[in-house]
């Protein structure tokens, strides 16, 4: 997992909330400067946790591709960023298909190479390769994400990202074929069953991963008042969810008791940021 990207209609505020709850620490990100860079300084905030994967904070553009007609994707809606081992064999995958993909040269941030493309049901993904080790990316990333949290700051890591689909089954099918992912079996206690529900881990490492839910894989009245499978959702882990829990309560924030179906026996609880956007948070350990 790379990042997970999210909208954010007022940026300083959507920042103050991650940083006052989480303890979060807001870093800079370098944009190469082109004319074809759809996301501008002010529009963006970058998040690192400890491993140096980042949430990143993106105020839409309204009329994209009138503005951009150049563009066949749209970086500036949520997405899920993947780092593989070679991003040539997910365009080779893709092409197969003769799916549409954008693979920006010119504009983004150094580091890596990347494409977007959406599958069936319009979730967007970002697959990327890094191409060297710079601030924003890989070893050096993460320490720095690390030297952060030096200040007494509370840890958080992200954990997974849940994108809704009305196919299942089709969804899985197109992120396992083209983008390479492992589907893995549903854990005992999980409550749901492989055709409302799919995981997929990451590689190497204790990260959830990415999950692809039907909206409705919940009843409404076991749902609540956030249904975390509605329009999707990120989770994190923290170091002392009673802290997060007070923090909300300080903000008069939302937040409800929950469930993760691939880790049963986690404490969890759901709540939403300034805008609007679900976020799982679970005790980490």
């Amino acid at each position: 997992m790379d990042h997970v990207a999210i909208c954010a209609y007022d940026i300083p505020r959507s920042t103050s909330f991650y940083e006052d709850v989480f303890g979060m620490v807001t870093t800079q990100l370098k944009l190469t400067p082109h004319p074809d860079q759809p996301i501008k300084q002010g529009q963006f905030a970058h998040i690192l946790d400890p491993t140096g994967a980042s949430l990143h904070l993106i105020n839409p553009t309204p009329n994209f591709f009138v503005q951009y007609k150049k563009q066949n994707q749209n970086p500036t809606e949520p997405h899920i960023a993947i780092t593989v081992d070679s991003l040539d064999t997910v365009k080779g995958k893709l092409n197969e298909r003769e799916w549409l993909f954008e693979a920006p040269q010119e504009w983004g941030p150094t580091g890596y190479v990347r494409l977007y493309t959406d599958e069936h049901f319009l979730n967007i993904f970002e697959p990327n390769e890094r191409v060297n080790d710079t601030a924003e990316t890989g070893a050096v990333a993460a320490k720095q994400s690390s030297s952060l949290f030096d200040d007494g700051r509370a840890k958080w890591w992200i954990d997974h990202a849940c994108v809704p689909s009305l196919d299942v089954r089709k969804t899985a099918d197109w992120i396992e074929h083209s983008l390479g992912f492992e589907e893995a079996p549903l854990p005992a206690g999980a409550g749901v069953d492989s055709d409302k529900f799919v995981f997929f881990p990451e590689q190497d490492s204790d990260r959830l991963g990415v999950h692809v839910a039907d909206p409705d894989v919940l009843e409404w009245e076991a749902a609540g008042p956030i249904n975390p499978y509605d329009q999707g959702h990120f989770a994190v882990q923290v170091e002392d969810l009673a802290k997060v829990k007070s923090a909300l309560d300080a903000r008069d924030a939302r937040w409800v008791d929950g469930t993760e179906p691939m880790a049963p026996d986690r404490e969890v609880i759901y709540t939403r940021d300034p805008s609007r956007n679900v976020v799982e948070v679970s005790q980490r350990g």
